[in-house]
């Protein structure tokens, strides 16, 4: 997207800069356009020009004069700047020392004899018109992917987490299975020491269970934490 943003800068200016430069070579003029293969070969390298460039591209000249002062101004070609406006510009345009440059959506040329200012707020405006509806697109397509991923990522883990249900379950109900048989058999173990005294096989059966009921009781703990 940033790649396709400075793409397109690149190619507004590379047109401004052809455009401007035509002007020049024209003494402040668009030419004519002709259809015609010489026409076509003397226009800058790159330039988009047609029948209808003359009459729709914006622009503005400040002269300078013989002693490297702004002379005078040409606004036939623009409405939107006042001959002060284009003075100050021109003044700006200067003070860069460079050849050419951007002053607001303005690009400029610089010459010995004149100021040239094309108007590119077209360009900008479809330019940053397309950054917005690639970002809005981008944005599109990442909720639609995520609301896809989620939705698969859900069904897919279901599964999985029926599964670890019916294992907890299992285990609960397996405890509570088996905690009545080990009671019981722990009561009838303590009732044999109590009538034949103890031995060492009552003795086992009683450490057994109680070893049992503890494994139980940390199966459902561990079941519940899960």
């Amino acid at each position: 997207m940033a790649v396709l943003y400075l793409a397109m800068g690149f190619y507004t200016t590379m047109q401004a800069d052809g455009m401007t430069s035509l002007i020049s070579e024209n003494n402040g003029m668009l030419p004519t356009y002709r259809p015609d293969r010489e026409f076509a070969e003397n226009l800058p390298p790159g330039i988009n020009f047609n029948a209808e460039s003359e009459y729709r591209t914006r622009y503005f000249i400040v002269f300078i004069n013989d002693d490297a002062e702004l002379n005078s101004v040409n606004l036939e070609h623009i409405a939107a700047v006042s001959g002060e406006e284009a003075f100050e510009m021109a003044q700006k345009a200067l003070a860069k020392e460079s050849e050419t440059g951007y002053i607001g959506h303005y690009r400029f040329l610089v010459t010995d004899s004149m100021v040239i200012f094309l108007d590119c707020s077209d360009s900008n405006t479809t330019r940053n018109m397309v950054l917005v509806i690639f970002v809005l697109a981008a944005l599109a397509i990442m909720t639609v992917v995520t609301i896809i991923f989620m939705a698969l990522s859900k069904k897919t883990v279901e599964p999985f987490e029926e599964n670890s249900r019916r294992q907890k379950q299992f285990i609960t109900d397996a405890s509570h299975e088996l905690k009545t048989p080990l009671a019981i058999i722990s009561a009838n173990a303590e009732v044999l020491q109590y009538k034949s005294g103890e031995n060492e096989w009552t003795k086992n059966i009683v450490e057994q269970t109680k070893r049992m009921s503890k494994l139980i009781g940390d199966l459902m703990k561990l079941s519940k934490t899960e």
